[in-house]
């Protein structure tokens, strides 16, 4: 009995061992963040450095999680191919959470949620709702809610949709006439506006929102169960909620 009982405790010793080295080689570990560039106000830098609410949340984070890393923006195409295929880059800040992406990656407990709106130039009458999409040429990310809108609609194949590196591309386009509307998430419609002086009119194409969070490559789960931890601690003390209105979201 007494021998079983040592084999016993030996082997919990042996796992609880095994857990703790776990814990320690993940904080140890300095963990690449990857951003987008030109994704305003949630992912941008300027001269100073990377800013935006993403990147706030990123750092609040990841200090109360205890988890060294670093910051590194590319194009988000570069930056999403980095996590699936080479891991340059273990953990993706500010991502939605869509059903493609989950077949391909983990996420962490949601931030926040962005909302897609239609956007066309305050002088623009011509378009008062999505069926005035048809024949027109427009901006947008693929597998967007809005996308999907006009699939159930039966319109995608009435749309052209183009693809520009940068959202603020998408609104200097939106400014010279060269597309008839940008299709974006609502603040980042707003921000990149106001920034080219341009008066617009945002239609509400009933998108509920998509929730935001970390994404990693399947098989860090145990990223994700140190990044949860350290959300949840943060949403108790407030500091999610305060991070997030100093941004107006």
């Amino acid at each position: 009995m007494l021998k079983r009982f040592a084999l016993l405790f030996c082997s919990r010793t042996f796992a609880a061992a095994l857990l703790l080295l776990g814990w320690g080689a993940l904080r140890a570990e300095s963990l690449t963040i990857g951003f987008a560039t030109g994704f305003p106000p949630y992912q941008w830098s300027d001269a100073t450095g990377p800013k935006g609410l993403d990147i706030d949340l990123a750092r609040l984070v990841f200090a109360e999680a205890g988890l060294a890393n670093t910051l590194r923006q590319e194009k988000w195409d570069d930056i999403v191919g980095h996590l699936r295929f080479d891991e340059e880059i273990q953990v993706v800040g500010g991502m939605e959470i869509t059903p493609e992406r989950l077949a391909s990656f983990a996420f962490s407990t949601p931030l926040y949620a962005r909302v897609n709106r239609v956007f066309v130039r305050a002088d623009d009458d011509g378009i008062r709702q999505l069926g005035d999409l048809a024949g027109k040429v427009v901006t947008g990310d693929r597998n967007s809610f809005i996308e999907g809108a006009l699939a159930a609609a039966g319109l995608k194949p009435l749309v052209r949709i183009i693809q520009t590196p940068t959202k603020a591309e998408a609104m200097k386009r939106l400014k010279a006439g060269a597309v008839r509307a940008a299709l974006m998430p609502e603040h980042v419609g707003l921000f990149l506006a106001r920034q080219e002086k341009l008066a617009v009119r945002s239609i509400d194409v009933g998108d509920p929102g998509t929730p935001v969070a970390f994404a990693v490559r399947k098989g860090r789960e145990g990223t994700i169960a140190t990044l949860d931890a350290a959300i949840l601690s943060l949403t108790k003390k407030g500091r999610i909620q305060e991070t997030l209105a100093a941004w107006g979201h």
